[in-house]
């Protein structure tokens, strides 16, 4: 079996499935349409040769990337991949905890032969297509990295990309002061962020490294706005900080997150206060991971040995 494993930057997560399916003896062919040679390897492959497993939001084009993040990017959206390149089956992996599905998404759900979600709250999806429920696709990377008392995923970059560094430095100076490790996002022009970063002494991370693989080497974690880390860091039980950023309304935050028990909502002077108050702790371990990634029901829904429901 040929496997094609479509994303774009970001919202790309499907590096644990493409190393499992060579595992096991399957093609698996990884396209990222924020990269040049997406087409070419597209090209080598043959209408209803493949199996499609995307995960990046179906409806997201070039059109919506130049607008929103200043790309300059050839990508399709999937209805159009899908007419363009014809797979033999379509399936769908979240990248995204907080916003699997915008709400204009919900009629591209026909287009999948199944959904993989992370959870069970998303079973009235199954009007549309079968759902299954398999745990979460970045906690089941193999990488490793260095235990760290503190990390800093930031989201939002394209907004601060635009206002410029000092927008980034007033909305997270108090967080920098900490100096935790950060990972970027790979958005054009985040080279200005990386210099006010640099200028903290903190400690930057490649674009690629992998977010689940930071998440489970840290003790505490810091994120931003209503990015899935703040729901990926309740899932493992890591201790995690939410800075108000001022992109979205707190009230919004506080909506996605405010009932979460270890995941604390604040301005980035009150994170730096509750922070320090952490780490002066004796009793700050890095949370064990006990979420999983249903591999085996992947392939015997995607292999067409499962069931059908």
């Amino acid at each position: 079996m040929i496997l094609v494993l479509l994303g774009a930057g970001i919202e790309y997560s499907l590096a644990p499935l493409a190393e499992e399916a060579r595992r096991r003896g399957f093609t698996a062919i990884e396209v990222d349409m924020y990269k040049p040679d997406w087409r070419a390897k597209m090209d080598q492959t043959h209408p209803k040769k493949f199996t499609l497993v995307t995960s990046y939001h179906p409806f997201i084009d070039s059109w919506f990337h130049n607008k929103e993040f200043g790309t300059n990017l050839d990508m399709e959206a999937l209805p159009a991949f899908i007419h363009r390149y014809q797979p033999g089956r379509t399936y769908f992996i979240p990248h995204d905890l907080t916003e699997p599905f915008k709400d204009d998404e919900i009629g591209a759900l026909s287009k999948f032969d199944a959904l993989f979600m992370p959870d069970g709250h998303h079973w009235y999806l199954g009007q549309y297509t079968a759902v299954y429920t398999v745990g979460w696709i970045k906690f089941a990377s193999t990488t490793s990295l260095p235990i760290r008392e503190l990390s800093f995923l930031p989201s939002e970059l394209p907004y601060y990309i635009r206002h410029g560094r000092a927008s980034f430095l007033r909305a997270f100076e108090p967080v920098l002061q900490l100096k935790p490790r950060i990972k970027l996002q790979p958005f054009p022009g985040i080279e200005e962020i990386e210099k006010v970063i640099g200028d903290f002494g903190c400690e930057v991370l490649p674009r690629d490294a992998d977010g689940g693989a930071i998440l489970k080497s840290s003790k505490i974690m810091i994120s931003n706005g209503i990015s899935s880390v703040n729901l990926e860091m309740a899932l493992l039980g890591v201790t995690g900080f939410c800075v108000e950023d001022g992109v979205h309304p707190k009230e919004e935050q506080i909506r996605h997150f405010g009932r979460i028990p270890n995941i604390g909502i604040g301005s980035a002077q009150e994170v730096q206060r509750l922070v320090k108050e952490a780490l002066d702790g004796d009793d700050l371990v890095v949370a064990p991971n006990q979420v999983t990634f249903d591999f085996d029901l992947v392939f015997e829904v995607i292999t067409g040995a499962a069931a059908p429901r």
